[in-house]
């Protein structure tokens, strides 16, 4: 997805950081701690639904719900590498009447959630057939950007899939439904992750906290009118934040294997065959001190160093979303829903860490993505005032 496209659904990033900000409001009167990973993984789940069906889940507002995905992410993320050796359990799974998903507790609610989508892709299928050939006009429904002077729309994504010029097969509705199920599995665990790495260390660092704040009160004199996100690219210390939470979270931690089907491979002096499979470990790259000096130290500042050929080096090897032609799709839409949050929430909060410490967010262990200690309760949070 390229940078126009997410401008393109700027209100429905912003809808949803709206959303966010309302919690945390809502937290304020409350006066508790919160716990990060998941407040923010309940806000980027119902982004997602809202980017696909124009209406949100409405996690984020119901506790109970929240702490119900947190509870299935958590159960499905410790059976990832059993099923990545086990190919033919997801693809059973799916297919299975519910009555039978006793045998596999983890993967019951991902298997309802997928025939939920399949419900809706099917009944946009059956309507589009109902038309005999007539264009369907969109559920899309026209918004006003407070935010910006850019009209946008956000609808249904199974009618856009079916009126657009993908291939007929790529329209049935366990496609579609596959479709929007990577799309919340992409989207929703691996953004917020990082939104509680930013937030952490910026809480961390005082110096860094109050740079942060002058650049948003600077760039943003009305907290409740966020501008463009192309205005928000331009912010440097706020993109160099992202940028070293993106890096320092090395968030994750499995080897990614790849193949050359055709032809071989050269690395230095060595020459690798034709279909053999070789990885590269993400967080081993990100946390090499040949590379990034002082890897496990917090330091937005590198990504503004004036070194040029310095900083280059370091982009290239800024390998979070992977990397080539298998880079992440969704880069440029996460980059966007992580500006936005973290302008908004710094610009309308002032927060503080609470019982809370580095441990609590690096990992030590995992499946797929890292994971912080078993012993940790989480990383948590207070909205100490409304700024």
């Amino acid at each position: 997805m390229n940078k126009s496209a997410v401008l393109q659904t700027q209100a429905t990033i912003y809808r949803g950081v709206d959303r966010l900000c309302c919690k945390m409001r809502q937290i304020k009167m409350e006066g508790k701690a919160f716990n990060m990973r998941d407040q923010f993984f309940a806000w980027m789940l119902d982004f997602t639904s809202d980017y696909i069906f124009g209406t949100p889940f409405g996690i984020l507002e119901d506790e109970a719900l929240t702490n119900e995905w947190s509870a299935t992410h958590a159960r499905f993320a410790a059976t990832f590498a059993f099923l990545k050796h086990q190919t033919w359990i997801m693809p059973l799974s799916l297919d299975m009447p519910d009555v039978a998903l006793w045998v596999a507790p983890p993967l019951a609610p991902i298997v309802r959630l997928y025939k939920y989508f399949c419900n809706i892709a099917q009944k946009a299928v059956d309507d589009q057939e109902a038309s005999e050939g007539e264009k369907i006009k969109p559920s899309d429904r026209e918004t006003d950007n407070s935010h910006g002077s850019v009209t946008l729309h956000s609808g249904n994504l199974f009618e856009r899939l079916i009126e657009s010029d993908v291939e007929a097969e790529d329209k049935s509705s366990k496609i579609m439904a596959q479709i929007a199920m990577e799309i919340v599995a992409a989207g929703g665990n691996t953004t917020s992750r990082i939104l509680m790495f930013a937030t952490f260390h910026v809480l961390e660092n005082v110096a860094c906290k109050e740079r942060l704040e002058r650049e948003l009160d600077e760039a943003i004199p009305d907290p409740e009118a966020l501008p463009n996100l192309d205005l928000l690219e331009t912010l440097s210390w706020l993109n160099a934040v992202l940028k070293e939470a993106l890096r320092i979270s090395a968030l994750f931690t499995a080897r990614m294997p790849r193949t050359a089907p055709e032809s071989a491979m050269v690395y230095k002096d060595w020459v690798i065959p034709p279909k053999t499979t070789v990885s590269m470990t993400i967080a081993d790259v990100l946390m090499d001190p040949d590379i990034y000096e002082e890897p496990n130290s917090f330091r937005p500042e590198r990504w503004l160093d004036e070194d040029e050929a310095k900083l280059a080096q370091l982009n290239q090897h800024l390998v979070t979303f992977g990397s080539g032609s298998r880079q992440c799709i969704g880069i440029n839409f996460a980059m966007g829903n992580l500006r936005a949050a973290m302008a908004a929430l710094f610009r309308r909060f002032d927060f503080t860490l609470h019982d809370t410490s580095r441990r609590d967010i690096d990992a030590t262990w995992g499946w797929f993505v890292g994971e912080p200690p078993k012993s940790s309760k989480g990383a948590f949070i207070k909205v100490k005032a409304v700024r």
